[in-house]
């Protein structure tokens, strides 16, 4: 029975210290996961002190998801783009007239490209075309002219990047693209947002309509 006693016993101390052994070693990995997280914290808080225009003010992102009626996209774009895009005093004389030439020329592409369709009997109505009342000739031609706009608006960028080469380093030129390519997202899900409020509005007078009819 002693013999018994002293073997539980081994046993219970060897269990025993294993199972710390284990604690210990979790709680080492814990630790080491809590220093590495904290310290990446820290490494992100300083990138963003040093490099301000990586954080978007959340107000240029509403006006952007939210356009007011009557609101030029191109303006907003510009706007959005000069407050979030920083170059020192030399580069900005030469770079915000050359972006606006470049959004002008954007903007006089799309409006020519409106008035030429419209001389054939193509609009817009609640910005979009009603393929359905159009004839199938002057579906074709529409998408002819959708081929011309895209070549002229490449062109134009086109142009504008090798301009804008001569004056910016290439990691400049990389975060101008950002901002850019962010200002296009935010305006793609306020347009999601204003066509998903749409749908809603009109589910919801649908019930109404058949619930009168019902009465």
């Amino acid at each position: 029975m002693t013999s018994f006693s002293l073997i539980y016993t081994n046993f219970i101390l060897i269990k025993t210290h294993i199972i710390m052994k284990r604690l210990l070693a979790i709680v080492c990995v814990g630790l080491i996961c809590f220093v590495s997280i904290s310290s990446y914290a820290q490494v992100e808080q300083q990138n963003i002190k040093e490099h301000p225009s990586q954080e978007v003010p959340k107000g240029d992102l509403k006006k952007a998801e939210h356009p007011q009626p009557g609101e030029n996209i191109l303006q907003l774009k510009m706007d959005y783009v000069k407050k979030n895009f920083t170059l020192n005093d030399e580069k900005s004389i030469k770079f915000w007239p050359l972006y606006e030439r470049y959004l002008q020329a954007e903007r006089d592409i799309h409006e020519t490209s409106k008035q030429q369709l419209e001389k054939i009997g193509i609009e817009r109505k609640h910005g979009r075309i009603d393929f359905s009342q159009i004839e199938d000739e002057k579906i074709y031609l529409y998408y002819e002219h959708r081929f011309k706009q895209h070549e002229s608006l490449a062109n134009n960028e086109r142009n504008f990047y090798q301009e804008m080469k001569k004056m910016l380093s290439a990691q400049e030129i990389v975060e101008f693209y950002r901002i850019e390519r962010e200002f296009k997202r935010q305006l793609f899900k306020g347009a999601q947002e204003k066509r998903a409020l749409e749908r809603t509005k009109m589910e919801k007078l649908d019930a109404k309509n058949v619930e009168e009819l019902q009465k």
